[in-house]
This record gives structure tokens, sequence and C-alpha cells, in this order.
């Protein structure tokens, strides 16, 4: 049929079986009168093994050590090197996007970790990451106003759910070995989004996901379900706190250690206040005279020169 595959693209291209560029022109306006912007998903890092591109162009792969296409075994996409042609092609296509359609922000999709993946036909092999900053400055100058790069967290790909299926139908073996995966990442999980349609939903993670201002994906409701309900009062709480602060969560800080992350800050520019999330109890320093609004309990007060924070909760520090 017309339809493709859009996890193996053949083109960084608006498909016409979705209306193409005029109908994401039209969607955009709209967006754009009600106060809202477009985040486009792409994937500049790789394309199908189907694509005409690839084909026309074979000096745009990237190669694996072993003289093989770098596919990381997924079989129907195949990397694309950015220190190739690749990139000027894939500069001029977003600029055309940008300029046809009005999309307001961008997600670039990891192809694992796509920053750091390597064309070992170079003669000196290293990471993409330096080309990838600089495609990110290009859609800046653009007038690109949010821009999403997945996988390149501090744990590499920028997940943190964790999938269910083990826990719940598994035999016993099975189902261990799945806890003790979870168990050993547990309070270190730091990710972007959940993009697995069978995760085990817990508050924990989901409030980290909130609190690294990720996407949270589809997720089988029927886990909502067997929750109890101190479970779902937190993830509703979490949700409420989340959306009367995110307009003001523009740079993020990470608050901890590599083996365990107490908390994230966020700023903005132009204003002093701090948003934190708390993922435990731990001390922070609020700053002379500041002024802490927990939002999840609903208490304001005076800040001391450090305060104790309260697990899962939102703060702003005025």
């Amino acid at each position: 049929g017309s339809w493709g595959s859009g996890h193996a693209p053949w083109a960084l291209e608006i498909g016409e079986a979705i209306g193409g560029e005029p109908e994401l022109r039209a969607l955009c306006d709209r967006a754009h009168d009600l106060g809202m912007k477009i985040v486009l998903w792409s994937s500049p890092a790789h394309l199908s093994n189907s694509s005409g591109l690839l084909q026309e162009h074979p000096d745009w792969i990237a190669w694996r050590r072993n003289g093989t296409p770098a596919d990381y075994d997924w079989g129907d996409i195949t990397g694309t090197s950015l220190r190739s042609g690749y990139y000027d092609y894939a500069v001029d296509r977003y600029r055309h996007l940008r300029e046809a359609t009005g999309f307001g922000g961008i997600w670039l999709d990891s192809f694992l970790t796509f920053g750091v993946t390597t064309d070992f036909r170079e003669a000196q092999p290293r990471p993409q990451l330096d080309r990838v900053l600089q495609l990110e400055r290009e859609l800046v100058k653009m007038g690109v106003t949010e821009i999403h790069l997945e996988g390149c967290g501090p744990f590499g790909l920028s997940t943190c759910g964790y999938p269910a299926e083990p826990y719940e139908y598994g035999n016993l073996v099975d189902r261990l070995k799945a806890i003790g995966r979870a168990q050993r990442i547990r309070g270190r999980e730091y990710g972007l989004y959940r993009y697995l349609a069978d995760n085990l939903v817990e508050p924990g993670s989901y409030y980290r996901a909130l609190a690294a201002k990720g996407a949270i994906g589809v997720f089988n409701l029927r886990v909502i379900d067997r929750m109890d309900a101190k479970d779902r009062r937190q993830i509703v709480q979490a949700n409420r706190d989340y959306v009367r602060v995110v307009d003001r969560m523009e740079r993020r800080q990470l608050i901890g250690s590599p083996k365990t992350w107490n908390g994230v800050a966020w700023t903005r520019s132009g204003a002093r206040e701090r948003i934190l999330f708390a993922f435990g109890r731990f001390h922070y320093p609020p700053g002379d005279g500041a002024r802490i609004e927990d939002i999840t309990s609903g208490v304001s007060n005076r800040a001391p020169r450090t305060f104790l924070t309260e697990p899962w909760h939102t703060y702003v520090i005025h």
C-alpha cells in the first residue's frame, strides 16, 4: 500500500498519506491560533534500507567496524553519516519544511543515541556528536524554538519505564530476572519518555519522567486500573504539579551523583525563581532571602539557609 513505516523513513519529507506539507501547514496555523506549537518527530540519523537516497548516495551510510552497515540489528533501517553529504541534505530539508509549514519544534530520534554513532569508514573513527550539535545550531537559526534530543541522557537511551510483561506473565525465573534488572537501575533512571505499551507504571519513574520535562507515551491502562489508590493519587498529584510549573522549565540541572539522582532544578532566562523536583529527602540551599512554595502540599514560607525536601514534592523557590 501507500502507507510506509514511520520507523523507517525513506526521506526527510512529510508523507502524502497524512496530507503532506499543506495539511501540516494548516495544523501549525491552527495550533498557533490557539497559542500552541507543533513539534515534529524526525530521524536525522537513519533511513529505511529501501530508501532511494541510500542507493543514490551509498557514501551517506554509516558503517560498523565489522564492515556492515550500522543497523544495530534493527534490520529495516541503516544509520547515516552526518559527516557526509547527508548532513547538507538534512539541513536543507529542515529549512524547507520550516519555511513551508511553520513547525515550532523538533524531536530528534535517537537511533540508539545517534550522537555517539561512529562511522568506521573514517580514517579516524569518532562519535558524531559535534555534527549533532551543529545541526541543532542550524535549527535554532531557522527559528525552531523547541528541540528534544532523544537518547543523549546520562544513562543512554532515554526511557525510565520498566517492561511490565515479565513481571506479570512470565515464569518465576523470568519475573525475578526482570525485577533484578529494574532494581539495579532504580534511583538512577532519568529518562525523557516512556515508549512501550506495556511498561510497568509506578509513581517514582513517572514523576522522574515529568521532572525531565519528558513526554509520557501510551501505556496499557489496565496497569493503572490495577494500581492501589495511593499510587494513583501520587500520579494525579504529579500531573497537577507539572502543569503548574512546566512553562517555567527551560534549563535543567541534575542534583545528586552518578549513583543516585536526588532531584532536578529548573531555571529560565530573566527569572530568579527555580523549580525543584525532589526524588527523595535531601538538603537543598535555596539562597538568602528566598521563599519556598511547596506546590505539592500547598505550604509556602521563608526558607532557612538549607531546607530538607520531601520525596516526590515539587517546589517553586522565589
